[in-house]
Parts: C-alpha cells; structure tokens; sequence
C-alpha cells in the first residue's frame, strides 16, 4: 500500500505545479512529508480527502509495513503459524483502495492534460463507484 500511496501523492503534487517539488520527483529525491502534504494536496485542490483518510495511524501503519516494524511482522503469522493473517475484509478494502487511488490519479490527469471528454468519462465511473461496497 506505501507505493500505491506514494504514487497517488506524486501524482497530485506533480499537477499542482511546485516546480521544485516536481523536479525532487523526477530525479528521485523526493521524500514525502505525511504530515504536511495532504494538507497541501487538499488546499491545492479543493478537497477534504487527504488530510482526513492519511491519519497518524494510517501513516504510522504504512511505515510499520514498510520498514519492517512490528504491523508487518505481526502480520506473518496467523497464531503460531507462519502464514499472512489478513482478513477478506482487510484484503477487500486494499483491492477498493488501490481502485480508487487508480481511478482519482485517473480523473487528475486526464483534467491537467486537458483531455476533456476522458477526464469525464472517468469523473463519472469514479464517482460511481467511490463508495466503499458493504
């Protein structure tokens, strides 16, 4: 999920147009604020999205399991079994956030590309099947 994440951010950060930002991207020395660049990414564009879904908790689990820490070594075994311990609940949510991660850097670049009637097309899928399944 930490890739996914941080690819969804540069994706906004890159069409909000901080030429020093983008450039830190592109030759690959750019390292993400999660404190700061949600907060960023929604003044930017007008939403109430990142700040609120990026939580300290939800930032602090995609360190766990993206530096080895404890989330991710607690989720090897499942008891005393040396296996992955996710729920299909907990496997279900991933897939949904991968969706929409996929389809909003969708939406944001067929809008800064100006490719008018592709940016609705998936303006209108997007918002049709934002909501979480239940």
């Amino acid at each position: 999920m930490r890739p996914l994440t941080e690819a969804w951010l540069r994706a906004h950060l890159v069409v909000s147009g901080d030429e020093k930002v983008f450039q830190s991207i592109k030759d690959d020395s750019y390292r993400t604020n999660f404190a700061q660049v949600p907060k960023q990414i929604d003044e930017f564009f007008g939403l109430e999205f990142f700040g609120k879904n990026l939580s300290p908790e939800v930032v602090s689990a995609l360190h766990s399991f993206t530096h080895s820490g404890g989330m991710q070594i607690a989720r090897r075994f499942n008891g005393l079994t040396f296996s992955p311990s996710f729920s299909d609940e907990e496997k279900w949510r991933l897939a949904y956030i991968s969706m929409l991660a996929l389809s909003m850097t969708t939406v944001l670049v067929t809008k800064a590309l100006g490719f008018d009637e592709e940016w609705a097309t998936a303006n209108k899928i997007f918002s049709d099947h934002a909501k979480m399944p239940s």
